[in-house]
């Protein structure tokens, strides 16, 4: 399993839990908590989003609903 560690402020890290829903896009940076509105699993470094949600950034915690016009 992929895993991705955030640096806390003493220099040590530690591993988001996706069990718990917590994941991050850009390592180092604060675990986030999964949206069970938007995303439909996560693991500690990958969200997988529900159908017509994308992001439109790879690094970026951005997440935007598709609307067809």
């Amino acid at each position: 399993m992929l895993e991705r560690r955030v640096q806390k402020h003493d220099g040590t890290c530690v591993v988001c839990d996706a069990q718990i829903d917590q994941y991050n896009i850009v390592a180092g940076e604060q675990c986030q908590i999964k949206n069970q509105l938007i995303i439909d699993e996560v693991n500690a470094a990958r969200v997988k989003l529900k159908p017509f949600y994308w992001r439109p950034y790879e690094y970026s915690h951005i997440i935007e609903y598709f609307q067809f016009l």
